[in-house]
């Protein structure tokens, strides 16, 4: 009998190399990244204050779940962004540029595009909700999980 492969599932990794190890990394190189980002690093630290941990393991379980499927990760995102009163389209094209480069960093070019991809949806569904929670967005609002200005 041969060995058969079966075709991955919806429950299946995005990738077999990735792991809650590699996972890990990219949360905390990506959140230091953040700690150390002139506009993001006020933002977050206003927010999540002396917190760090607890948001850095909050972080890695979302992650798990989106990367590896594992269905750890029992948070709301969107009401907790929806509430912050300062947030600008600028500061997410900064989310998001500082993770694809991180993403690149860490993960390599195999699996970084597609955390990338990942990540670009979760911008743009906080960015729908946050911008657009009165009104129908465009449909060319975004680009790359970015909000294209003239769609504001």
């Amino acid at each position: 009998m041969t060995d058969q492969i079966h075709p991955p599932g919806p429950r299946d990794p995005l990738h077999p190399d990735i792991t809650q190890a590699l996972l890990n990394k990219l949360v905390h190189q990506f959140y230091e990244s953040i700690r150390e980002d002139k506009e993001l690093a006020p933002l977050f630290n206003d927010t999540i204050q002396d917190n760090w941990p607890e948001h850095l393991d909050r972080m890695t379980q979302f992650w798990g779940a989106i990367a590896l499927k594992t269905g750890a990760y029992k948070g709301k995102p969107v009401p907790k962004h929806v509430a912050l009163s300062n947030l600008s389209p600028e500061h997410f094209k900064i989310w998001l540029r500082l993770f694809r480069t991180t993403a690149f960093d860490v993960c390599g070019p195999q699996i970084a595009p597609l955390l990338i991809d990942k990540a670009e949806h979760v911008a743009q569904s906080l960015q729908l909700a946050y911008f657009f929670k009165d009104r129908m967005a465009p449909l060319n609002a975004f680009k790359n999980g970015e909000i294209q200005t003239n769609s504001l």
